[in-house]
């Protein structure tokens, strides 16, 4: 492998005001809307998203955001002061497809590493779909795995991983212990499928 020669940062410490930034365009809209949010006390920006990818029997990563509009947002922050926030990319979300199990999780952190020029780390966050009957409405076991395999490679190499899981019934200990991910409020809005 070629492994990209890039230092992680930790994160920041204290208070972690967190934002999520759905793209980047180098028009300077979204961009100046990260480095304004930066600004205003974000200290840690989550891009959106990529996915992990078989494509021709080949492990791939989804290409996200516009890299080149990031590093530039990175730079910027940077020669203005905010060399400490942390930029994260968000694996997944809605309508996405979950990571292909074409690789194991430590093969798929390899991909990422050789594939990543600017994050910080991977915040996981692998939603349902609208389609009911669509696979990605439930974590399967390998899933799992894979996001454990995953993650474990990343903090091991120094990167940053965060998740969210869905509610209290992704808890192994719990007996509501559930990997659907079409659950219902039935007090609220019982025709709303995706609780998480």
């Amino acid at each position: 492998h070629v492994w990209s020669i890039f230092a992680y940062r930790p994160l920041p410490t204290g208070k972690l005001i967190v934002g999520y930034a759905p793209g980047c365009s180098e028009d300077g809209g979204s961009s100046n809307n990260v480095i304004k949010a930066v600004q205003d006390g974000v200290n840690v920006v989550i891009w959106s998203f990529i996915e992990f990818l078989n494509i021709s029997n080949t492990p791939q990563i989804s290409t996200g955001p516009n890299i080149t509009c990031v590093k530039k947002v990175v730079n910027d922050l940077n020669s203005l002061g905010f060399n400490t926030s942390v930029h994260m990319i968000s694996i997944g979300g809605w309508d996405s497809a979950h990571p292909s199990p074409i690789a194991s999780g430590f093969e798929w952190f390899n991909v990422f590493k050789e594939w990543n020029q600017v994050y910080d780390g991977i915040d996981w966050d692998l939603e349902g779909n609208d389609n009911l009957t669509s696979p990605y409405n439930a974590l399967t076991n390998r899933t799992l795995q894979i996001m454990n395999d995953f993650s474990i490679a990343a903090k091991n190499d120094g990167a940053i991983v965060s998740l969210v899981p869905p509610q209290s019934y992704l808890d192994t200990t719990e007996s509501r212990y559930d990997t659907n991910l079409t659950h219902t409020y039935l007090d609220w809005h019982p025709d709303f499928h995706y609780r998480g």
